[in-house]
């Protein structure tokens, strides 16, 4: 049903706009993910399992001018999670990228709603 009124409402067709890009170099970063928080405002995480310490030293996230945001890195068990957040409603298509040694990606919060869209599961890459 979900399917149905989202093909019907012309979702899909609108979210095919905002896709995920990610690049990475295999010998660096073994894997890749990405989810969604959405509360009064929305935080976009990146993870990324690597055996190189993350910090905002060496991680670098950037987005479309006059966007003001926040972000974090930490150690969430065996992956590092990189969570921009301050992401209004307004700014949902907003797109994130976040680059470090061996990685970058680019996405927005609308990504990831595109992305399940198409997946039974949010985005992980494995090398």
């Amino acid at each position: 049903m979900p399917d149905t009124y989202a093909e019907e409402a012309g979702l899909v067709e609108s979210l095919s706009s905002y896709p995920v890009a990610v690049n990475l170099e295999k010998k660096i970063i073994s894997s890749a993910g990405y989810s969604l928080d959405l509360q009064s405002e929305t935080a976009v995480n990146f993870y990324l399992k690597t055996d190189q310490e993350l910090t905002k030293d060496n991680v670098k996230v950037t987005a479309g001018s006059g966007l003001t945001f926040d972000y974090t890195v930490e150690k969430t068990g065996r992956s590092w999670r990189v969570q921009i957040t301050g992401i209004g409603a307004h700014k949902l298509g907003s797109v994130f990228t976040l680059k470090t040694d061996g990685a970058e990606i680019s996405a927005s919060a609308l990504s990831y709603a595109q992305n399940c869209r198409w997946r039974s599961s949010p985005l992980t890459v494995k090398m």
